[in-house]
């Protein structure tokens, strides 16, 4: 809407506006003029009683000169109530009573001219006299009312009851509702006691037409004055909004992105500096969108190209997968990419990147590359091709990156690269990439440059199962199922204790008990591992702190890795002085031990408490005689590995035996691991083994006392 339009419609609302509070103000002063004027007639009723000498304490018995001197004020023709001459205000009382002070009728009076028409009516309405009628119909909600506000000495006003209101004529019922009340009722006050009431019911019929008549007086004169402000604001309006009109018409095309036309506004006064202004902010603007449009540009090759090669990166690829721009996908890796960093630098191999990037672009076209990792790209087809053009096309590519020499800083250097390939299948285009890379991985493992993935390489249930272990271990952790087993390391000679080794359980609700084969690699993969070993650690503490047997536990050498596990045991053995003097940390010798210094120290900083260290598993994996020299050993378990045939594997008894007499010489106690026979037990005391482990002596039992039950009598 034109703002002309506006002024004139906002003038229309603001006269309208005003007349109607005017109109309202006045109808209010009238009210209160009426009021005033009933109040006075009643004082001068008041005063007319009491002029002739009516005793306000005792109204009831004065009902004779009540009515005398009632009858003759109303006989008059001066019963009119108003003071003024106005046709508005002619307003008279047509009736009016006296009560007493519990609110029955003493004295009831009607003007001459009403009283043939009240009677009319309270026959209309089955009342037997016009007393009744006021007193049970008019009056019949005013009377309690003026008895409860009594005392305030006020004025109280009432309309007629609905019931009553069909029988008057519209003028009376149209002015009632202008003036808002047409019965009175007036207490009288004698001495702050009530002694009774002036009732009255007011002419009011010529009030509604004579207000009607004044409101459309002021109607017309609001309207004339409503058309000549009107026409006044519309034709100023149009000379003042010119100049707008073109500035909003300027502005518009500048929101739709029109900057080049330029502002021109000659009203010399405030709109024209607005007007510069604007055209300051245009041109402001223009130089901001272009900057923009350059800072889109760059920011959109940093999000979805490799700042080294230049090529599409993997969120390129991944947004033109969801296009369905390709069915068939290629993903190649450089192999030991991290080795060549660590040997030739990190410059060395981004320029390697860069050189193999251009000979995938070379080797791959018309197909579209990617560079997806640090050393991964992606080759998207361009069209449909079988499995045998796929790996035709990565062996290819594959050839022409390895047999080509990489001339850097005058060395010649090569690179190897392994593949993988995909087709989309129902539409999973999203997948082709992971699959992709599933099958390069799995390849890789199988020694293998290229392979084309399968679905039988994508296991849902696999990962679902992986996923249920996972919450499994967590409820473990949460619900304290982890617990320890302890197995009996027996001794070979009659003066030794027995032993014992704590080995992790999880307990679960329905009485199944998990071993660590079922569950360890989970426990490790998915970080709850060093829950899991603390809990255990504090639970074989708890387990031995009131008894005399020597225990162990195995730590690996991720825990004494972790400085936050390091520190927790070590808190542990500080709480625990009595019970870490027969703690034994079995180190796995199955794991490469390829930090001394980290491992020495651990051994130094346990040794203070009593503790002792033996090496796990010895015979298995990485086994070495220098970790016996090097570390403070005090104990050797013989890995199961080797005692299992012991008693039918020469090569295996002259090891044990080597290892034995080793052990013997530096002072170290030996434990066989896997007992599980009698012939077998029999070479481990030949060999004059300290220990024996193994189901023959006893399974891991969930308490000492039970592991204690199956002893056997080794001196037999």
């Amino acid at each position: 809407m034109p703002l002309h339009r506006k002024l004139m419609l906002t003038n229309v609302l603001i006269l309208v506006c005003a007349q109607v509070i005017f109109f309202s103000y006045q109808l209010h002063q009238n009210r209160q003029l009426i009021k005033l004027s009933v109040s006075d007639t009643l004082h001068n009723m008041h005063l007319l009683l009491a002029s002739n000498q009516v005793d306000f304490t005792d109204l009831t018995s004065q009902k004779t000169q009540i009515d005398k001197t009632i009858s003759h004020f109303f006989n008059q023709a001066t019963t009119r109530i108003d003071k003024k001459q106005t046709s508005l205000f002619q307003i008279t009382l047509s009736d009016f009573a006296v009560l007493d002070n519990d609110g029955q009728l003493i004295s009831l009076h009607h003007r001459q001219q009403n009283e043939s028409i009240q009677l009319d009516r309270a026959t209309k309405l089955g009342f037997n006299s016009t007393s009744d009628y006021f007193v049970k119909g008019m009056w019949s909600k005013l009377i309690p009312l003026a008895k409860q506000d009594a005392l305030n000495g006020q004025l109280i006003t009432a309309k007629r009851p609905p019931a009553i209101r069909h029988v008057e004529t519209n003028k009376t019922r149209q002015g009632e509702w202008v003036l808002g009340f047409s019965q009175v009722m007036q207490p009288i006050i004698e001495r702050g006691q009530l002694m009774g009431f002036y009732g009255g019911s007011i002419q009011v019929k010529l009030y509604g037409a004579e207000l009607l008549n004044t409101l459309i007086f002021q109607l017309m004169l609001l309207s004339g004055v409503l058309a000549l402000a009107s026409w006044l604001l519309m034709s100023v309006g149009k000379i003042v909004t010119a100049d707008i009109l073109t500035l909003t018409n300027w502005t518009q095309k500048v929101v739709k992105g029109d900057l080049t036309q330029k502002l021109k506004l000659n009203s010399q006064d405030e709109i024209q500096q607005l007007g510069d202004n604007f055209e300051i902010m245009r041109q402001s603007l223009a130089e901001s969108f272009h900057q923009i449009e350059q800072q889109n540009s760059n920011l959109f090759k940093e999000a979805y190209f490799n700042n080294l090669t230049g090529l599409p990166n993997r969120k390129k690829l991944y947004a033109d997968l969801s296009k369905h721009q390709a069915s068939s996908l290629l993903v190649f890796n450089i192999n030991n990419f991290g080795e060549i960093n660590d040997f030739y630098g990190i410059t060395t191999g981004d320029t390697i990147i860069q050189k193999v990037a251009n000979g995938l672009e070379l080797s791959c076209a018309p197909h579209s590359l990617y560079k997806t990792g640090a050393d991964e790209f992606v080759v998207l087809m361009a069209c449909d091709c079988s499995n045998q053009q796929l790996q035709q096309l990565a062996e290819h590519i594959i050839d022409h990156i390895s047999h080509q020499a990489m001339t850097i800083d005058g060395n010649e250097l090569y690179v190897t690269l392994s593949a993988g390939g995909a087709h989309c299948v129902n539409d999973q285009y999203s997948q082709l990439h992971q699959q992709a890379d599933l099958a390069r991985r799995i390849g890789r493992r199988q020694f293998q440059r290229y392979r084309l993935f399968t679905p039988d390489m994508s296991n849902p249930k696999a990962f679902e199962a992986n996923m249920h272990q996972n919450r499994m271990l967590v409820s473990a952790v949460q619900h304290d199922w982890v617990t320890p087993y302890v197995q009996l390391i027996n001794p070979l000679s009659a003066d030794a204790q027995p032993k014992f080794e704590c080995l992790m359980r999880i307990c679960l609700d329905d009485g199944t008990v998990l071993t660590p084969a079922m569950f360890m690699q989970t426990a490790v993969r998915s970080r709850l591992y060093p829950r899991m070993m603390k809990t255990m650690l504090e639970k074989s503490f708890s387990l031995f702190s009131q008894l005399p047997y020597e225990f162990s536990v195995n730590i690996s050498l991720e825990d004494i890795a972790d400085s936050e596990r390091v520190a927790e045991l070590f808190e542990l053995l500080k709480a625990n002085p009595e019970t870490s003097t027969r703690l034994t940390f079995e180190l796995l010798e199955s794991e490469e031990i390829t930090n001394y210094d980290l491992v020495h120290d651990f051994i130094v900083k346990v040794k203070p408490f009593g503790c002792k260290i033996a090496i796990d598993d010895f015979g298995a994996g990485y086994s070495n005689f220098v970790h016996l020299m090097s570390l403070d050993i005090d104990v050797i378990k013989i890995d199961g590995s080797l005692i299992r045939n012991l008693d039918i594997d020469t090569k295996a008894q002259h090891l044990v035996e080597t290892v034995t007499h080793f052990a013997k010489k530096m002072n170290i106690k030996t434990v066989a691991e896997f007992v599980d026979s009698e012939q077998v037990l029999s070479q481990v005391k030949h060999y004059q083994i300290d220990y024996a482990q193994g189901f023959l002596l006893g399974k891991p039992e969930a308490s000492i006392e039970a592991a204690l039950s199956i002893q056997r009598d080794n001196s037999a």
